[in-house]
């Protein structure tokens, strides 16, 4: 740091004041502070019709469900076939005769067994879209053509865009794994269905157990969504243990949601030999899972052990899951440490030299503190204008563009306070107060690009270079002039 308030001269050309307090420590200060959430939004459950044949047979697809219970009566409405509007009914009244009770009943377990072969089916069908549907647009020709369309039509947002282009293909791939489980449903349709089996005297609990799991699954579903998003949002963060410590909590509800489906279709089979009526094409429909296991209809006494092993590791991830919670949050006291003493260096003190005053109040800008920034830059003003002639133009110049800067698509740059008579800079224009965002290929928002954007300049070559000027509004104007590479002849300055 200097402590000189004298401008320092790199050569009889180019007066560079510089700034430093280091952007890594405010990215740091940024990415610690993002608050760790644990929330889990909850499925919107639909329910599901289901057509009941006068044969007993069960033709078509799964439509709506009016189930309602009057009189000891459990009415059961669907349509038979797509778009169907052919009522049918399965009652169970007082005074049915013991065969009437049965076949009823029989019915009843022919319904459960088709709607657990369909959940079972979409179970199988989400863990195999997973992986695919978490997979985004790595095409290297789109990106090498999405990089030439962003130089022709926004060549300022360059420096800016990256980020913003890999969190929107996060946002698309989770968008992408929402619908995937949407184009997957699970069924709920428990209550009419149980009442059969307990009007008929018939032990539900296997349905109860069955139903339950799904439940777990779509809120593993739902947490998983929410961590996926949480990931997106610190992705890019400078705090690698931050992004190290969702990708593992990403990492954990993928394993919860495998383990919970996994549950689900071992309580299935559970269900599907207690019920005693298999379809006939159950094997068929088993042989057909890709990700799920067992693929056959097993007893319940062979069931068990894998059941068994699947709760322990169930447990497993429960207590790997406060372990990361525990993680959580000593990154956040870390946060909250690291945000105290960053915000305590931010203070503008009495004795502070002019690099560091502009240092303060570029860092709280950085930090969205916007109104700080701009009452910093102001003590900028209080602090140096009686030596410093330029003061007063350049902090209002830097007030202003800390309030523009979101709209003009940059992140800072660097700042001319004076024009050295017939140098590079004065021959095409450039006049105090202008600030450079631009040189050749390469986005200006430090004095550290400028400087090696100047330095790695090829010889006598001349340069694009892009300004911002102030009018009298307060608004800023681009231009942009071709200018000799090499010295610039101006003094310049971060802002």
């Amino acid at each position: 740091m200097m402590n000189d308030p004298t401008p320092p001269e790199s050569d009889q050309d180019l007066n560079i004041r510089d700034s430093s307090v280091e952007d890594a420590q405010v990215g740091q200060a940024r990415g610690n502070l993002t608050q760790i959430k644990n929330s889990v939004i909850h499925f919107v459950q639909k329910p599901v019709s289901i057509a009941v044949s006068a044969l007993i047979a069960i033709v078509g697809s799964i439509g709506i469900i009016v189930a309602g219970r009057q009189n000891n009566v459990i009415n059961i409405e669907g349509g038979v076939g797509e778009g169907a509007t052919v009522a049918n009914q399965l009652q169970i009244f007082q005074g049915d005769s013991p065969e009437e009770k049965r076949r009823k009943i029989n019915q009843a377990k022919a319904l459960i067994a088709e709607e657990v072969f369909t959940n079972i089916t979409n179970l199988d069908a989400r863990l195999n879209l997973l992986p695919v549907a978490l997979t985004g647009d790595s095409s290297d020709d789109f990106d090498a053509r999405l990089g030439t369309v962003r130089e022709q039509v926004a060549p300022a947002l360059s420096q800016t865009f990256e980020g913003s282009y890999q969190q929107l293909i996060q946002k698309q791939a989770i968008a992408a794994l929402r619908s995937a489980f949407a184009s997957y449903p699970l069924y709920e349709v428990r209550e009419p269905l149980i009442q059969v089996l307990l009007d008929g005297n018939v032990n539900a609990s296997r349905v109860e157990a069955f139903y339950s799991r799904l439940t777990e699954v779509r809120d593993a579903s739902e947490s998983l969504l929410q961590e996926l998003s949480e990931a997106a949002e610190v992705k890019h963060s400078n705090n690698p243990d931050l992004v190290t410590h969702h990708e593992k909590r990403v990492k954990l509800a993928i394993r919860k949601l495998e383990n919970r489906s996994q549950l689900a279709h071992l309580s299935a089979l559970m269900l599907l030999d207690n019920l005693e009526s298999p379809l006939a094409d159950a094997k068929a429909k088993l042989s057909t899972l890709k990700v799920l296991a067992p693929r056959e209809l097993l007893p319940q006494q062979e069931v068990a052990p894998l059941m068994a092993t699947a709760v322990s590791e169930g447990e497993q991830l429960v207590v790997q899951r406060a372990a990361l919670l525990e993680e959580a949050k000593k990154l956040r006291d870390a946060a909250l440490d690291d945000y105290a003493q960053v915000n305590e260096s931010l203070v503008i003190q009495d004795s502070d030299p002019w690099n560091i005053v502009v240092a303060k109040a570029i860092s709280l800008r950085q930090l969205g503190r916007t109104s700080e920034a701009i009452a910093a830059f102001s003590r900028y003003a209080d602090m140096f204008a009686d030596s410093d002639p330029t003061a007063r133009q350049y902090v209002r110049t830097a007030q202003q563009l800390t309030l523009q800067l979101e709209q003009l698509a940059i992140t800072g740059g660097v700042y001319l306070y004076e024009i050295v008579p017939n140098g590079a800079a004065d021959r095409i224009g450039l006049q105090t107060g202008d600030i450079i965002v631009r040189y050749g290929d390469r986005p200006i928002a430090t004095m550290p690009d400028l400087v090696n954007a100047l330095q790695t300049a090829t010889p006598r070559e001349p340069i694009s270079l892009t300004w911002l000027r102030m009018a009298e509004t307060g608004t800023f104007q681009r231009q942009t002039h071709q200018v000799p590479s090499g010295p610039l002849g101006a003094g310049m300055m971060p802002i």
